[in-house]
């Protein structure tokens, strides 16, 4: 058996649980706001007729002008909540299939050692990216996980034993 395969495995499930952890709890935080935002929200009342008093008429233009900036305010807030719910989500799908695809490498499947593959490649072009776009400070951190990526690289090309 390849010695350096288990390293990469636990890596593919380091890096699921890394994602998954937070995703979880934000997922269910934020996907359920908007469903309970959705819930509450009062149904539309249908228009009245003038008030005899034109003072009276323009208080209630001003509420209705005012109620309708906070209007505003809550939609946005609803659509971020669901924005939210729903990256969270892609995160919860992306960490699972991190963690399946290291069982698939576990169990030398060739699927599975495509997809790592192909996990691996983009996070190596993101990290080169990175290297080239921070400070010099920084780039060592990018640095390493391009090591990272070569290193998994070089355990997926070679056979299964």
């Amino acid at each position: 058996m390849n010695p350096h395969l288990p390293i990469v495995v636990n890596a593919f499930y380091g890096a699921a649980a890394v994602l998954a952890l937070p995703s979880i709890p934000g997922f269910l935080y934020f996907g359920w706001a908007p469903l309970r935002l959705r819930m509450l929200t009062p149904a539309q009342s249908t228009p009245r007729m003038a008030p005899p008093d034109p003072m009276i008429g323009l208080i209630e233009t001003g509420a209705r002008v005012f109620g309708s900036v906070f209007r505003m305010v809550g939609a946005a807030g609803e659509w971020l909540t669901t924005a939210l719910a729903a990256v969270f989500f892609l995160a919860l799908l992306l960490a699972g299939g991190l963690y399946f695809t290291g069982r698939g490498i576990q169990a030398h499947a060739g699927w599975a050692r495509v997809l790592a593959s192909l996990f691996v490649f983009v996070l190596l072009l993101t990290s080169l990216v990175a290297m080239l776009s921070v400070r010099r400070s920084v780039a060592p951190a990018f640095a390493f996980i391009a090591a990272a990526c070569v290193y998994a690289t070089w355990v997926l090309a070679r056979r299964f034993a």
